[in-house]
């Protein structure tokens, strides 16, 4: 099976040199999360752009820029030039008693040959392993960090340093800071609710059993009522939309594009078993039309599907994404909505 590595090559215009590099955000002062929920703690630079799901993670991206690119990345979509920049992460893991190793295992979702050899250490007292990774883009290369810790049987953290461009030397010493005022993810506290107070956790963004219509390009479908659409960046299509509610890694995006001059449905499914590592689709139908659909896995704890269909001269590709371990609440609903999808 082919790896995410091969995606990005494919999705990548190679005209190495061709590119301006993208002049990096410096880092400012040094600020601190702290999870309320599961206690992981990491100090970030208080100018760049950061997003935070309690119980769950935190993810620093050094501008509000980046988060096009490294979406597009992990998402199968065509690769966005000149944007350069870093993206940290910081995870609580949920496991069933799986050892560090397999979870180092885990964690390798690029092809083999980018990754440099495993290195021991130690983070916030316990016993870590950091993986290594590198490969060209068409600024420069992609480079990568992951650190991943084991609190115990059943939690485990994982710490991500991702730069396009070349950057990972400019962030070296950041990201060295960084990395030393971490501390690893503990077991869930449980929260005592009392009367008249507000607890608030990430079952909050959950999808709601109650749905609403959202019409877009060519097309309708049914959607959790307590999400909202916003415009996605995607190269050449016609409209592109996402609908999420609040975590950034769970959502359904509906991408339109003009299929003029290509409308074989087989061919264009063909072309695009690549950028999903090498994933088989199976027939389907949308929307009373002939379809296929793939499931593939962006990261370790990202799992989704994606669907093409093609209805006159547009090709429509539908991709759910949601996090692995809430897959009881989110692909349900998920794919409730893609089979309520209607063309115009």
């Amino acid at each position: 099976m082919k790896k995410l590595f091969g995606m990005i090559a494919l999705c990548a215009l190679v005209v190495m040199g061709c590119q301006k590099k993208a002049e990096p955000v410096m880092p400012g002062a040094m600020k601190t999360y702290t999870d309320g929920s599961r206690s992981f703690s990491i100090q970030y630079p208080e100018n760049w752009k950061a997003r935070t799901q309690t119980g769950d993670r935190i993810t620093v991206y050094s501008s509000s820029n980046d988060m096009d690119r490294f979406s597009a990345l992990f998402n199968g979509k065509a690769e966005i030039p000149g944007i350069g920049g870093a993206r940290v992460t910081l995870l609580a893991l949920t496991h069933k008693g799986q050892t560090l190793d397999e979870l180092v295992s885990d964690a390798r979702i690029f092809d083999p040959v980018v990754y440099q050899k495993d290195q021991k250490l130690m983070i916030d007292g316990k016993e870590a392993v950091k993986l290594s990774f590198s490969f060209p883009l068409e600024d420069g290369n992609f480079n990568g960090e992951t650190y991943i810790s084991l609190t115990d049987s059943t939690t485990a953290t994982m710490l991500e340093f991702l730069t396009f461009s070349d950057l990972m030397s400019v962030y070296r010493p950041t990201f060295d800071q960084m990395l030393k005022s971490v501390k690893i993810a503990q077991p869930a506290k449980v929260i005592e609710r009392k009367v008249d107070t507000v607890v608030r956790d990430s079952t909050a963004h959950r999808p709601s059993a109650t749905t609403k219509s959202f019409v877009g390009n060519g097309y309708s479908l049914s959607i959790p009522d307590n999400f909202k659409s916003q415009n996605a960046k995607v190269a050449n299509t016609l409209d592109s939309k996402k609908i999420l509610n609040g975590p950034v890694d769970c959502f359904i995006q509906v991408d339109v594009f003009d299929a003029s001059k290509q409308n074989n449905l087989e061919k264009i499914v063909e072309q695009n078993k690549a950028a999903y590592k090498g994933a088989s689709a199976s027939a389907t139908t949308l929307g009373g039309s002939k379809a296929y659909v793939m499931s593939y896995a962006p990261s370790a704890n990202i799992q989704g599907r994606v669907y093409f269909a093609v209805k006159g001269n547009k090709m429509f590709r539908i991709t759910t994404s949601w996090y692995a371990p809430e897959k009881e609440y989110y692909m349900p609903a998920f794919d409730k909505a893609v089979q309520s999808l209607k063309f115009d």
